[in-house]
């Protein structure tokens, strides 16, 4: 149960960078086209 719930946690953290990463590359491509 505990590393079921270590992975989540990890899984989730990779995740979370995934989703920031590609919020400011598309707010860095949409101020270069402008």
């Amino acid at each position: 149960m505990i590393r079921y719930h270590a992975q989540l946690r990890f899984s989730n953290n990779v995740y979370m960078t995934f989703v920031t990463m590609h919020k400011y590359g598309v707010t860095a491509c949409y101020g270069s086209k402008i």
